[in-house]
């Protein structure tokens, strides 16, 4: 993850801030920051109440699915996807987690992020910083990613599936 940022710092056109939401150990998480010389000015890390979690995720320009690729992780489906889309974020996920990489793939919802070589960190960080350029193409992505959640990600589609599924056993 710490490599993952420091390709965004080789991105001299932006101005990102990291936030952290984490229950993390807050000393380790500054220490890897660190190790790749990413000011403590440039970086925030913040154990938030479920409450509070949309307000900070609204003011945010991305989110990012921090899960590795391992095979077991192939048909988890981490939640802060859905709430990044919710509040209108693209999202930056590894491939084969989940089949959210091929969400983003088709529905342009956000980033690929292949493997976790620098090549992949920097190209995911060009594409990010040119992202959303006006407020149109800003625009389209909310309308995308909110029509997204509402059809794919909505708890009552899934809910009326596994009374369907149980009513079959």
């Amino acid at each position: 993850m710490f490599r993952f940022f420091a390709a965004f710092e080789k991105q001299k056109s932006h101005k990102f801030k990291y936030c952290i939401f984490t229950t993390e150990d807050q000393e380790k998480l500054k220490s890897g920051f660190e190790s790749v010389s990413i000011s403590p000015d440039k970086f925030i890390i913040k154990k938030l109440s479920r409450t509070e979690v949309s307000a900070y995720l609204s003011a945010s320009d991305f989110g990012i699915s921090a899960v590795r690729a391992f095979p077991s992780k192939r048909f988890c489906s981490p939640i802060k996807n859905g709430e990044y889309w919710a509040c209108g974020l693209p999202v930056i996920a590894p491939e084969n987690v989940s089949d959210d990489f091929l969400f983003i793939d088709e529905y342009k919802l956000g980033f690929v992020l292949k493997d976790t070589s620098d090549e992949s960190f920097i190209k995911i960080a060009e594409e990010v910083v040119n992202f959303g350029n006006s407020k149109s193409e800003m625009n389209s992505f909310r309308e995308r990613a909110l029509s997204f959640v509402q059809t794919d990600r909505d708890v009552l589609k899934y809910k009326q599936l596994y009374a369907e599924l149980f009513e079959k056993l």
